[in-house]
């Protein structure tokens, strides 16, 4: 999955909008898009650059209700589930 984190604040803990684009493997590799509203998140623990092997990034934070967004979906005021083919 590609991540994407837009409008994000300068606070400590970062607010964003956050957008997976991946694969569902569950479901025959149909695509899949995974909107959370608003999250939380915290800075990396440990992020190294330089490496002969396949790299690791790791997120933590929450994931917080958008009050803005209607509550009746099955993610209701937290995100959205896109499957797509």
């Amino acid at each position: 999955m590609r991540p994407s984190a837009r409008r994000c604040s300068s606070r400590r803990s970062r607010r964003c909008e956050l957008r997976f684009d991946g694969i569902n493997t569950a479901d025959g590799n149909k695509p899949v898009v995974l909107d959370l509203y608003r999250v939380a998140l915290n800075p990396t623990k440990d992020l190294s650059l330089i490496s002969d092997e396949l790299q690791r990034f790791e997120l933590s934070g929450r994931v917080l209700a958008d009050v803005s967004k209607d509550a009746a979906g099955p993610l209701g005021q937290f995100g959205r589930l896109i499957m797509q083919g």
